[in-house]
């Protein structure tokens, strides 16, 4: 009797909450009524944070202990600091974070391991000390594909100045040895930083296809090789050929979102080598509103604002175009066979 009442109550208990779950997506579907959205995610917090931090790093670092080989880098990192400062938007101040943390933790770096400037074996055991630093993969991340490409970036040139930075003080000198290594760590420590950023779940934000990705590679790899054969004597194809070589990097390690910003970048760059404004005080152009639709061309849109009427103009013209055809439907670049590979580039990305 006990058992028979009992799967009856189960059964009323079922029904209920069936009738329950049915009611609550009745008044769900009812107009003026919402399902309760995700509390949405801002960075601002985080990256105002890490700005301050390296504001008091900068304030710490006494001019009289910094070497005389990195004593130029003082200015520049004001510089670099008043940049991401001025920043209008938190995205923008994440990528000005970027520079700015190099170039501020660089400093300390070599503050804090003056004394290995001066010999090459303790150089060299401070680089073998930081070996364990590279080992850690970089976590998977989601949220806004400009936050990934930041960190995966940031990895691939943390790894490659590492392994740059001993050679380079055995063939040149171990103080060049020591800023390299600044770099590495300054560089990776930027990348944890863009790691640990709170990921906002709603955001949905697909990589470009690789074939698309090999396509523009190969394109602008071929425009940048014209622009040198065309005008030797220039040397601002240097920086859009150096970014080029990262991209390249990063898309052979299926890094698929660092790629596409720097292949953005390097959009921008080599527009900037070779195309000069018609004229001089150029009104500001109207940025698309389309182009806040997604987070790099949103960021390259805020590049653009602030850096005036002429980069927002190639902004306009160059880049926002460039990036919209990675989405497209495109076959992979053909393969062509060459008896050499041309690269701008000395060591390692300068």
């Amino acid at each position: 009797m006990s058992i028979a009442r009992n799967r009856e109550a189960a059964k009323r208990t079922s029904v209920v909450r069936a009738l329950f779950a049915a009611s609550a997506l009745a008044l769900a579907l009812l107009p003026g009524c919402k399902a309760r959205q995700p509390a949405p995610v801002s960075i601002a917090p985080a990256v105002a944070a890490e700005l301050g931090r390296l504001e008091a790093a900068f304030a710490g670092i006494d001019p009289a202990a910094v070497p005389e080989f990195a004593r130029g880098i003082i200015e520049q990192d004001k510089t670099l600091l008043e940049r991401a400062r001025s920043a209008t938007s938190p995205q923008l101040r994440l990528y000005r974070l970027r520079d700015a943390t190099v170039g501020v933790d660089t400093l300390a770096f070599i503050v804090a391991h003056r004394a290995e400037a001066a010999d090459l074996e303790k150089f060299r055991a401070l680089w073998e000390s930081e070996a364990d630093s590279f080992a850690i993969e970089s976590p998977r991340r989601g949220g806004p594909l400009v936050e990934r490409a930041l960190a995966q970036a940031a990895r691939n040139r943390a790894m490659r100045l590492y392994r740059a930075s001993l050679p380079y003080g055995k063939a040149s000198d171990v103080e060049s040895g020591l800023y390299y290594l600044g770099e590495a760590m300054s560089t990776l420590r930027y990348a944890r930083f863009v790691e640990s950023l709170p990921v906002d779940a709603r955001v949905i934000e697909p990589t470009p296809p690789a074939g698309a990705l090999e396509a523009a590679l190969a394109a602008l790899e071929a425009e940048t090789v014209g622009a040198f054969e065309a005008d030797r004597a220039r040397n601002d194809h240097v920086y859009a050929s150096s970014l080029l070589k990262e991209a390249r990097e990063l898309y052979e390690q299926k890094l698929h979102d660092g790629a596409s910003l720097l292949l953005l970048e390097a959009r921008l760059a080599l527009s900037r080598a070779t195309k000069k404004p018609e004229k001089p005080d150029l009104p500001m152009p109207e940025i698309p509103t389309s182009a806040s639709e997604a987070s790099l061309t949103s960021l390259f849109a805020s590049v653009g604002r602030q850096r005036g009427a002429d980069i927002a103009a190639l902004v306009v013209s160059d880049v926002l175009p460039f990036y919209a055809s990675l989405y497209r439907p495109t076959a992979v670049a053909a393969a062509t066979e060459s008896p050499v590979t041309v690269t701008l580039v000395r060591w390692p990305y300068t």
